[in-house]
């Protein structure tokens, strides 16, 4: 079996020097989305589902927070926001992705 050795992967991708562009870095720039669409494979379930965004997308994501949803917000609201925020012209993803989240 192969295993990924573990790192402090946060110092890499947080850190200020990180590949200058522009007037800030890849990071300032960029938006990367981390998780899971399934909390437990098993059982099919997507919930708890926790997410992560990494980046300031130019400054279209408000950054240094910690956001706790309802429990069972869709995920395809999140991935709305990303695709909106990333200038796609979209209302909706999925089924119940409707909900633009405002708080991002």
């Amino acid at each position: 079996a192969y295993e990924i050795p573990k790192r402090d992967w946060s110092s890499d991708v947080c850190s200020s020097d990180l590949l200058p562009d522009g007037d800030g870095n890849m990071l300032d720039h960029a938006m990367i989305v981390w998780g899971s669409n399934m909390s437990n494979s098993n059982a099919h379930n997507h919930f708890p589902l926790p997410m992560t965004i990494l980046g300031g997308a130019s400054g279209k994501v408000k950054g240094g927070q910690h956001i706790k949803y309802a429990d069972q917000t869709p995920l395809s609201n999140l991935l709305l926001t990303v695709a909106q925020r990333a200038g796609v012209e979209v209302e909706k993803v999925g089924d119940d992705g409707t909900k633009s989240m405002s708080e991002v």
